[in-house]
């Protein structure tokens, strides 16, 4: 599942294409594969775009590990299990909701998440919904939920989390 470099860079150069006219796209393309050319080739390592989307990379991942940290150290859970396969309910649930903090934390796609918890993007995508839908209906999933953001201390979870308890 590793994406190369290109690959990173075609995407990105496709999603600053959609948004200029079809007409101009041409000569934006070829601007684009120029600005490329020359960060990649230049002698300011700062700039290069693997340097560049690693640090980004590296920041969201050191803040997933930093909350997961946390939950680690109050016993909820282990890292084995939260990449294991076990289908006990307590097990399934906190790492559901594991699943949901780095996600909604983190500003990581649902692939990203998948690849730290060894999952497919669909099964974090299902997850996510779930807690969601336990956090509108179940009274102790929220509890639960509650307790774990409140060890966390994150203002954009604990908006996330306001919003769908109202």
């Amino acid at each position: 599942m590793e994406v190369t470099m290109s690959k990173v860079i075609d995407r990105k150069i496709a999603d600053i294409l959609l948004l200029i006219p079809a007409d101009g796209q041409h000569f934006a393309r070829q601007r684009l594969d120029n600005l490329v050319r020359a960060v990649n080739e230049g002698e300011i390592p700062e700039l290069k775009w693997k340097s560049i989307n690693g640090i980004a990379e590296s920041l969201n991942e050191a803040k997933a590990k930093e909350m997961l940290q946390v939950i680690f150290d109050h016993g909820y859970c282990t890292w084995e299990q939260l990449k294991g396969r076990s289908r006990h309910r307590e097990v399934n649930d906190i790492r559901q909701i594991c699943m949901w903090i780095v996600r909604n934390g983190t500003s990581m796609s649902y692939q990203n998440v998948g690849l730290i918890f060894v999952r497919h993007h669909a099964t974090i995508l299902h997850a996510i919904n779930h807690v969601e839908a336990m956090l509108q209906t179940d009274p102790l999933y929220r509890a639960c939920v509650q307790s774990i953001l409140d060890k966390l201390q994150d203002a954009n979870l604990q908006r996330v989390y306001d919003k769908l308890t109202q």
